[in-house]
């Protein structure tokens, strides 16, 4: 879980230096080349919409079940 720690905490970071937006005001887009299985990229990806659970995940292809939760976790692909 090195990476994906890694990339909460610089979340974190720029999330707490950057309040003086409103809440709600970044609009947040995530895209992925394909969700055919559950490699590294998938797993930054899965951090990402953790982060970013209101955003539009776009992807060129997705197979049914060969990601874990990403799709569940935005409601959508």
């Amino acid at each position: 879980m090195g990476v994906e720690k890694d990339i909460l905490e610089l979340a974190n970071t720029f999330l707490s230096e950057n309040e003086s937006y409103p809440k709600g005001y970044m609009r947040v887009a995530i895209v992925h080349d394909w969700l055919t299985g559950m490699r590294g990229g998938e797993k930054c990806l899965e951090v990402f919409c953790e982060l970013f659970p209101d955003a539009d995940l776009y992807t060129l292809i997705h197979t049914n079940g060969s990601v874990t939760k990403i799709g569940e976790l935005q409601g959508k692909i």
